[in-house]
């Protein structure tokens, strides 16, 4: 059943999500934008947490970097 909501798709896909103490996989990296927005979500909240990233592609992983340093 669909939930009517005034949230925007962020907003109601991370409302409840708690990452304090969590260790976290991202199969399938590609651009690496969740692996970043659980770094940003982690950093900003003070949690402790651990985000392991996996994709076939290495070359991935360069554009996550990227990412990550710009945050």
């Amino acid at each position: 059943m669909r939930e009517n909501t005034t949230l925007t798709f962020e907003e109601y896909f991370w409302r409840n999500v708690d990452l304090d103490g969590k260790v976290v996989l991202d199969a399938g990296t590609g651009f690496g934008l969740t692996t970043t927005e659980m770094a940003k979500r982690i950093s900003q909240q003070e949690h402790k947490g651990k985000i392991i990233s996996v994709d076939i592609d290495t070359k991935a992983f360069e554009q996550v970097r990227k990412l990550l340093k710009a945050q």
